[in-house]
């Protein structure tokens, strides 16, 4: 499976970087935009973070929570200049709002949680059944945390959602797979 995985990784990564399909849908032309460093929209989102890295080096936590991109204007004066330039992606909203301490402590959050979720799919979880799910589950989780990197993919409703829900069952799976478990040991019990 991990031959599997790093063949369709390496044929999405050609695919963006050097092929033009899907160059109608905004999202995949975004995301081939992430390797193309003389592409315009990627000049754009550097240029816009390296005035955001400006207008939070004495900000360690952030303008605060809501206080990101167009958002911002609604509070006041104070926050025009953040209001004015977009974030472009969820880490970068993430970052304008809780400065390097909040981001430092989400995607540190994030790469436990992902960690802790594969050790449960891959030693955990004895049911097949179970196991192809939640793999689907933390592989789903994973995709959307990687284009967040240059989307705003978790903003996007339902994305959260989902993803969030699927980490709640793929932290839940070890009890089902308990319990499918212990009920098919009662299953032939009751046959013998």
């Amino acid at each position: 499976s991990v031959v599997l995985v790093a063949f369709l990784g390496r044929s999405a990564f050609c695919m963006l970087n050097y092929t033009n399909i899907g160059g109608a849908n905004p999202v995949i032309r975004r995301a081939r935009s992430a390797f193309n460093s003389d592409d315009e929209s990627y000049l754009v989102r550097k240029r816009n973070q390296e005035t955001l890295k400006e207008l939070l080096k004495d900000k360690p936590f952030g303008y605060g929570i809501g206080l990101s991109g167009g958002s911002a204007a609604k509070f006041g004066e104070d926050y025009l200049e953040i209001a004015e330039i977009p974030t472009d992606s969820f880490y970068v909203q993430v970052w304008v709002q809780t400065g390097y301490v909040g981001l430092a402590f989400y995607l540190t959050l994030m790469f436990v949680m992902c960690l802790r979720a594969a050790y449960i799919v891959r030693f955990k979880i004895r049911d097949p059944n179970i196991k192809a799910c939640m793999t689907g589950f933390l592989c789903a989780f994973v995709g959307l945390f990687v284009m967040s990197s240059n989307n705003q993919v978790y903003a996007m409703f339902p994305n959260g959602v989902f993803a969030y829900t699927s980490m709640t069952l793929v932290f839940l799976s070890e009890y089902y797979d308990k319990q499918q478990a212990k009920q098919l040991l009662e299953e032939n019990d009751e046959k013998a």
